[in-house]
């Protein structure tokens, strides 16, 4: 009841998601709720969220239900939340050793996208989440094991065309020393090895020759800016079509490539255990470049510039403008919208155009009415549904058609708001050049009604409106940004106000 979560308390918690504008619909979307920290329980993890348009936001129904130990430390924790299409898939599976760290510094400092499945949190990783991306990671650590359910899930995503790096250093004795021959047989016709010895004797190893991953390179174990926990670094003998990369000695192969229905490599050493940061970054990137062979997916974001309107023009009313751009993407941009802000690109609520040509232009027709703060953004997207946007870099005015003296049509005026910031009053005074209905409008940055100050005749002249920080139901409204619109006989000005509690 006081807003936080205290220890002994089951609450609901209420997760709002925004579509952000320059993202296509979503539809069918779910969030599900888990948590990594003994003292919290998510009793219910699952909300549905339904479609969610570009620009929109949605809280999802029911909401999660959580409940906190009793024992719970005060403090507070966070959460992250991928965005976007993501390549990469590290199967944190090393018995809570916490060696997936290093393979998250190497994809890191690679700039690779990637998200993480943490089987001692999540359980054994399904085929199904293996095949949302272009290659698996799997970190076996020294204590992991490949589980009759991991083994299921590798066998169909590597039958079904996968791309997998595995590194751990028992992971041959784990599938060998029992000679059970279903593991057997999963390690020699998957992984494509034969295991050797469970400790090689070697400390360090050097890529052979012509390698695409393992050429010029040599590293030792166990050094400083290592994990230091290689102490049974596996002897193997490639098999089939397989070939070595990095060889304890010549003819002693510590790890191997295979390409065939499927991309594979295999390090029978722990990565992590490899000495030294930019020897393993070395590693991780030629090893995905290969796997993947260019067959990345489209991560790029399009490019576009708005050359004009862009600032300082003076648009006259019912006339057509020519709204210019220039765009462009690695594989291609699928279509341009325009929008148009009034408030001076605090929002962009209405829609010139959807779906466009990328041809560089749209003709525009002007609506017939005043306003200094207008500004337009033009968003670009590609087929993948990844888009960016640029707007003006300045405002313009439109100005209506009104056939009056150009001096009577510029005297619709709208001051700032005196105070500014305020607590909780202040004043805001307009002036109209004739009588007409007036709507005087307060919005959030989200560009919702807050509250309508005036909606009503006004004789020319000067007026002065009072907010008192409350919206239309009475209620005390939240310290921020907030957006005066005025309209009068076609014709509208914006500013902006800060309200501090």
């Amino acid at each position: 009841g006081d807003g936080r979560l205290d220890p002994g308390e089951t609450i609901s918690l209420s997760v709002a998601l925004r579509n952000d504008i320059v993202a296509p619909d979503r539809t069918g979307v779910q969030a599900t709720l888990a948590s990594a920290r003994g003292h919290v329980t998510v009793i219910s993890g699952t909300s549905n969220y339904g479609s969610i348009g570009s620009g929109g936001s949605s809280f999802g129904s029911p909401p999660f239900e959580i409940a906190i130990d009793e024992f719970a430390l005060a403090g507070d924790d966070t959460f992250e939340i991928v965005l976007g299409p993501v390549p990469i898939l590290l199967i944190d599976d090393d018995g809570g050793e916490g060696t997936q760290a290093y393979f998250e510094a190497s994809l890191e400092s690679d700039d690779y996208l990637f998200e993480k499945w943490t089987e001692e949190f999540h359980g054994a990783v399904p085929l199904a989440e293996l095949e949302r991306y272009a290659v698996v990671v799997w970190d076996n650590g020294w204590g992991g094991s490949l589980g009759s359910s991991n083994r299921g899930a590798l066998e169909s995503f590597l039958d079904g065309g996968g791309r997998l790096l595995i590194s751990g250093e028992d992971i041959g004795w784990s599938l060998n020393h029992d000679g059970d021959n279903e593991l057997i047989n999963f390690y020699e016709d998957y992984l494509h090895a034969e295991y050797i010895e469970d400790d090689s004797g070697y400390r360090s190893l050097d890529g052979l020759a012509g390698d695409p991953i393992g050429d010029g390179m040599s590293f030792t174990l166990n050094g400083d800016d290592s994990a230091m926990n290689q102490s049974y670094p596996s002897e193997i003998e490639p098999l089939g079509s397989a070939t070595g990369i990095f060889e304890y000695d010549p003819g002693l192969e510590g790890a191997l490539r295979y390409e065939g229905g499927h991309r594979l490599v295999y390090f029978a050493f722990g990565l992590e255990g490899v000495t030294g940061a930019a020897v393993r970054d070395t590693i991780m990137r030629r090893t995905l470049e290969w796997l993947v062979d260019g067959d990345w997916p489209d991560t790029e974001q399009p490019q576009v510039e708005l050359l004009g309107p862009n600032g300082g023009e003076e648009l006259p009313g019912d006339e057509e403008c020519e709204v210019t751009w220039s765009a462009s993407d690695n594989v291609g941009v699928f279509s341009i919208d325009v929008l148009r802000s009034w408030d001076g690109g605090a929002t962009y609520p209405d829609v010139i155009a959807t779906g466009e040509e990328n041809d560089g232009s749209y003709a525009w027709t002007v609506p017939d009415s005043s306003n200094e703060t207008s500004r337009i953004r033009v968003i670009a997207r590609d087929a993948a549904g990844l888009a960016w946007y640029d707007d003006s870099d300045d405002d313009f005015a439109t100005a209506p058609d009104t056939g009056l003296d150009g001096e009577v049509a510029r005297r619709l005026a709208l001051s700032q708001n005196v105070p500014n910031p305020f607590n909780p009053r202040t004043e805001l005074s307009y002036s109209v050049p004739s009588r007409a209905r007036v709507e005087l409008t307060i919005y959030d940055v989200a560009g919702r009604v807050v509250r309508r100050l005036v909606n009503a005749q006004r004789e020319a002249g000067d007026h002065i409106a009072i907010w008192n920080g409350r919206g239309d139901a009475g209620e005390e409204c939240a310290s921020g940004v907030y957006l005066y619109r005025l309209t009068a006989d076609g014709r509208e000005l914006a500013r902006k106000m800060i309200l501090l509690r």
